[in-house]
């Protein structure tokens, strides 16, 4: 009986009142709000569109200052005007499209 009761309050002091949030334990704790560039290929376009949804949603989630910028249709040489802006900016981190041009 005294083992059973032991047994209880040790196993009670081990239970945890709540798991810990996801975007807590993953989310980085920093004093400045970082700020993150998504050059797209093409600004306006529906399917870049529902990608500019998700950052601004992970922005809000997650604490940074999210930039949407590109050209509005397919120009090469100003996404690179673009993400040459955001380093000269020095923003925290650029997400873009991949490219591979072939001749």
């Amino acid at each position: 009986m005294v083992l059973v009761i032991l047994l209880s309050v040790t196993l009670a002091g081990c239970a945890t009142t709540s798991a810990p949030n996801v975007t807590e334990t993953l989310a980085p704790k920093v004093e400045k709000q970082l700020r993150i560039t998504f050059v797209t290929p093409l600004i306006g376009h529906p399917v870049w569109l529902v990608a500019k949804d998700g950052m601004d949603a992970a922005a809000k989630e997650m604490g940074f200052t999210g930039e949407w910028v590109g050209p509005q249709g397919i120009d090469a040489n100003e996404m690179v005007n673009q993400i040459e802006n955001a380093i000269a900016q020095k923003v925290d981190g650029i997400l873009m499209d991949a490219w591979v041009i072939t001749k």
